[in-house]
């Protein structure tokens, strides 16, 4: 922007609509992208807290957005009022045009969202489940990990068809380091697998596991039960070794371990003689 078209008295205010601008523009790219990942990704019932992580987010992007450009526009108003020489008038109303496009934009964006929502929502969740989920998250966006966020999270594994619930700290499933509660209850089952370059860390919060390893022939090599009581409180997994969780009493787990996030069916799960199998694991 050619700044000798601008007078000195109001170069100062000209820079910071334009700084909005980047701002509004910057939020817009992010709404944008998280938008794409919404919509390249299958939510299921017990994946939605990942969702709705995203979902906020995009809510977040698009206030930003909206936000600055209504910041550069009341400024270009103000600088855009009284008579004009013809170019100053012309890089006002490119601004005003600029500002014109992230809101059609933003918009765009909001109109997206809406019909991924109303299109997800009804497969996975019934109406009146939802206020549960978004109070879950937004306890974990406040990091505070307390009775009441254990007592929410097993209360939504138990109704889990498959009697365990996840609870992210990571905002994608494509951050270096994955954080989460892990919420399981007696009669869940979860796959022989393994992370080939992945260590795991499991900590128990609260019940009672059993963690077992196995050789590449499926045969135990140790079985570990966590629990307050028996004063083990939780275990490391070094990578490629095979594993699984046995919940015991009714549990809460945090884990921790390197992203992004890989199927288990992509790392290699493996299948043991009178094992279930677990259905659209997700862990």
């Amino acid at each position: 922007m050619d700044n000798q078209l601008i007078p000195n008295e109001e170069k100062s205010l000209w820079e910071v609509g334009e700084d909005c601008l980047d701002r509004a523009e910057e939020a817009l790219d992010a709404a944008q992208a998280t938008m794409k990942e919404l919509e390249g990704q299958e939510f299921t019932r017990d994946t939605l807290e990942a969702y709705l992580v995203l979902a906020e987010r995009l809510g977040n992007n698009i206030s930003k957005a909206l936000e600055e450009a209504d910041k550069a526009n009341r400024i270009c108003k103000e600088l855009i009022s009284g008579e004009r020489p013809p170019r100053q008038k012309a890089r006002f109303d490119m601004m005003l045009s600029r500002i014109g496009f992230i809101v059609k934009d933003v918009e765009a964006v909001s109109h997206r969202d809406k019909v991924y929502k109303s299109q997800l929502i009804p497969k996975v969740l019934k109406p009146e489940e939802m206020k549960g989920f978004e109070k879950l998250v937004s306890k974990a966006r406040g990091k505070v990990i307390d009775q009441q966020l254990l007592d929410d999270l097993a209360a939504q594994a138990k109704a889990s068809p498959r009697l365990r619930m996840n609870l992210n700290f990571h905002q994608s499933l494509d951050e270096k380091c994955h954080r989460f509660l892990n919420a399981l209850e007696p009669g869940t089952v979860v796959a022989v697998h393994h992370h080939p370059t992945k260590d795991e860390t499991i900590v128990i919060l609260r019940g009672r596991v059993a963690v077992t390893t196995y050789d590449d022939s499926g045969v135990e090599v140790e079985r570990v039960e966590l629990c307050h009581e028996g004063g083990r409180f939780g275990i490391n997994i070094p990578k490629n070794v095979w594993h699984t969780v046995e919940c015991l009493e009714s549990a809460v787990l945090f884990e921790c371990k390197e992203g992004p996030f890989v199927p288990h069916e992509q790392e290699g799960i493996l299948e043991i003689a009178g094992q279930a199998r677990d259905e659209g694991e997700r862990k």
